[in-house]
């Protein structure tokens, strides 16, 4: 079994899971979004009541 070392798995490690944090931040900025303009159709809505 081969034996690697820290500075061979650092890169892979970054390549493995950059994707998984990107994806994740795009995910809390649509949610967040999502929620401010959710609560301005509710302040309308109220309004037009």
């Amino acid at each position: 079994m081969e034996r690697f070392s820290v500075a061979e798995l650092i890169p892979v490690h970054q390549t493995a899971i950059g994707p998984v944090i990107l994806i994740s931040g795009v995910g809390l900025l649509l949610l967040t979004m999502t929620n401010r303009s959710g609560r301005a159709i509710d302040r309308v809505r109220l309004l037009d009541a």
